[in-house]
């Protein structure tokens, strides 16, 4: 606790004054003197915050409709039955949020100055870093929640010696693939279209440095939460009943919330500790029994529950959610940006802080009434011309900074006109990010560019050696025997 509100003084400090040098600051705010006063000033705050309140009546709420849902759960489907084959509408899902995932990357990293430093000086010049993360604090309730989940119900399925090794083969080694080889060895000199730093940083990748640096630093969050996710419930989750297993992964996420895992090798821990919920919710939720339950709705119906959805992401849930983002540790739930005093989470009471889950609970409810809706009632269902993206949305996911840097070299070769008015902007995010995120997707999802990287991040390869291996465990005892002799 005093390492890191250290750490978060020091900060602080730099920026109030921005006069004096790192040490003389470290010497001024390490004193045992000022540490202890400040950590008093945090435990002299007994008030309930409002957010604190709200996340308890939300909780309340909750523990009072969820046994009612669950009983129209069960009723609904006896038991989880992993969906067959592919389901048209979670392939539309996958790749209407991937483009969402994009567009937000988009808007958050032209707010921060990465990437889009072009696009700040002229398509978006003079826009305020507050309003663009507002943009980002709204898809905040709606993109990750529904990868998440969505990721959930695509992992349906009591676990098997076939699914545990396709789990390995298709999930687990291309996630050690791209994070110790491909990232490192292609990704700026590709992005850069710089031959000479491809070859430098494919001939470093194969050190042991290289290597050993790399496993101090946690893969794509993504990746790495999924692997834990599966992994977690072919191992625990999936012997449990549902409500049970809802209730101990969202006391998992809750009390992980409370602890900073400071080695960055370890902070994907955080993050996927914080979705776990969500994930448990789409393994536990009866999707095709929903889905046959529900009559394809009309044209106005999907309108009127879209403008519906928009104006609760855009005002009702910010409002009562007021934060940036709620998920990893709760320190910095608040404040994820550098140039912000000691977030609250530091300053909590004794009550505030021992309630501080209850928070966490709150922004859980609120995330999951966007994507349900959009997904039940707003997105197709049948075969469209780019339902097949939504097969292959990892490789846009892990290339699509590639397409970043492409973006900003092309636009520092035109030269776009300067625009400053609010209207312009948000014509610039919608018209120009928007069908950019689109494109970004089409390309680094193509058959052409697969081609290139399929070789780690879909090892079809091994699936000679993974029937065998399947076949062996699978087969009887006795078999075994008479096989080695």
């Amino acid at each position: 606790m005093f390492g890191h509100l250290r750490d978060v003084l020091i900060q602080r400090s730099r920026n109030a004054s921005g006069l004096h040098s790192a040490s003389q600051v470290e010497e001024d705010v390490a004193s045992p003197a000022v540490l202890t006063n400040e950590l008093s000033k945090a435990q002299n705050t007994k008030d309930f915050s409002q957010d604190t309140v709200k996340g308890i009546l939300l909780t309340c709420l909750a523990g009072i409709a969820l046994p009612w849902i669950y009983a129209k759960w069960t009723a609904t489907a006896e038991k989880i039955v992993a969906i067959e084959g592919h389901s048209d509408l979670l392939d539309n899902c996958k790749w209407i949020a991937q483009v969402l995932v994009i567009f937000n990357h988009m808007v958050y990293f032209a707010s921060v100055n990465r990437f889009f430093n072009y696009d700040r000086w002229t398509l978006l010049s003079g826009s305020g870093v507050d309003s663009l993360l507002k943009i980002s604090h709204a898809n905040s309730f709606l993109v990750n929640p529904m990868f998440c989940f969505i990721s959930g119900v695509v992992s349906q399925g009591k676990p098997s010696y076939r699914r545990v090794v396709r789990y390995v083969q298709y999930l687990v080694l291309p996630t050690l693939i791209f994070h110790f080889l491909m990232e490192p060895a292609f990704t700026v000199g590709v992005g850069t279209l710089d031959p000479e730093k491809i070859v430098k940083d494919t001939a470093h990748t194969l050190t042991w440095s290289s290597m050993s640096t790399h496993a101090h630093h946690s893969p794509a969050w993504y990746l790495f939460a999924l692997c834990l996710w599966r992994g977690s419930a072919f191992l625990v989750w999936s012997h449990l009943p549902a409500r049970h297993a809802l209730v101990g992964m969202m006391f998992v996420s809750c009390l992980c919330g409370y602890h900073q895992l400071p080695d960055e090798g370890m902070h994907g821990f955080n993050t996927a500790a914080a979705y776990l919920p969500y994930f448990g919710l789409g393994f536990f939720f009866p999707f095709q029994a929903v889905v046959n339950s529900l009559p394809q709705p009309s044209v106005l119906t999907c309108c009127l529950v879209f403008a519906l959805v928009s104006l609760y992401l855009s005002v009702l849930a910010p409002l009562i959610c007021p934060t940036i983002d709620l998920h990893g540790w709760y320190g910095y739930s608040q404040n994820p940006f550098p140039n912000y005093s000691i977030p609250e989470f530091l300053n909590a009471g004794p009550w505030d802080y021992s309630l501080w889950w209850s928070r966490r609970v709150a922004k859980f409810l609120l995330d999951m009434v966007a994507p349900l809706l959009l997904i039940f009632v707003v997105f197709p269902r049948s075969k469209m011309p780019l339902t097949y993206l939504g097969q292959h949305t990892l490789y846009s996911y892990l290339f699509q900074w590639i397409g970043f840097y492409w973006w900003s070299l092309l636009a520092s070769k035109i030269g776009f006109p300067v625009i400053t008015s609010t209207a312009g902007h948000i014509g610039v995010l919608f018209a120009v990010y928007l069908p950019l995120s689109l494109l970004t997707l089409i390309f680094f999802t193509s058959s052409y560019w697969r081609a290139l990287w399929s070789w780690g991040l879909s090892p079809r390869w091994l699936d000679p050696a993974s029937k065998k291996l399947v076949d062996y465990l699978t087969a009887e005892p006795g078999s075994r025997s008479a096989e080695k002799c």
